[in-house]
């Protein structure tokens, strides 16, 4: 209960601190932490919507231990992937943008002093692995990924990260029933009105289709 009272103080580094020592914990006192796994969920609900860099890159970390010993599911688990798109969608131009950052992302007046590009860069990419991660080694995710992750391909917001959500897909394509795939991906088809995003999809269908036709050969990268 310390720990998790120190997510909910105001001090940046005390939360940076207890964060990143649940997620060390929680694989090795998985009995003890089961009791507190509601409270856990609810304050990582909670910081989701945190302007500190070091707190959502301590976030996006534990969200993947997390994951991993099924601590996620429903609606929660659904805000930490949106969560962890979210930041996969920064692009190399929102890095050279500093405007593009503070409106989009940090919507903080102190954003100048607190926020290192070079961490925004890293942060992207923890959050790129931990897609990967959720959508090849946890099974247990897969009635969360999908169909979820295709309705994140969608908005505008996330074109960034489609490399990375696509990845994903084409990942789930090997264990997921390709024909409800299929369905799926037709039915998002007239809800979606950009060009590229309805390739996206498109690409994903064809995936489905030389999955569906071949078996288990599809290629990985």
């Amino acid at each position: 209960m310390f720990l998790l009272s120190k997510c909910r103080s105001k001090d940046e580094a005390s939360i940076v601190g207890a964060l990143g020592t649940i997620k060390h914990l929680l694989p090795r006192l998985l009995e003890s932490w089961h009791t507190k796994q509601t409270l856990l969920v609810e304050i990582v609900k909670s910081l989701l919507e945190e302007q500190s860099l070091g707190i959502r890159m301590a976030l996006a970390e534990l969200i993947v231990v997390m994951a991993s010993h099924c601590y996620l599911s429903g609606h929660s688990a659904e805000l930490a992937v949106e969560f962890l798109v979210g930041h996969s969608a920064i692009t190399d131009d929102d890095l050279n943008d500093i405007n593009t950052l503070k409106n989009e992302y940090f919507q903080d007046k102190r954003f100048e002093m607190k926020i290192s590009l070079a961490g925004l860069s890293e942060l992207r990419a923890v959050c790129e692995k931990g897609l990967l991660l959720l959508a090849i080694t946890i099974p247990e995710m897969e009635l969360v990924l999908w169909p979820f992750l295709l309705q994140l391909i969608i908005p505008k917001k996330y074109t960034g990260a489609v490399a990375t959500v696509c990845k994903c897909i084409t990942e789930l394509c090997r264990g997921i029933n390709c024909r409800r795939q299929i369905h799926y991906i037709l039915s998002l088809m007239p809800q979606t009105k950009c060009p590229v995003l309805r390739i996206c999809l498109l690409v994903c269908w064809c995936f489905c289709i030389i999955h569906l036709l071949g078996g288990n050969s599809l290629p990985r990268s």
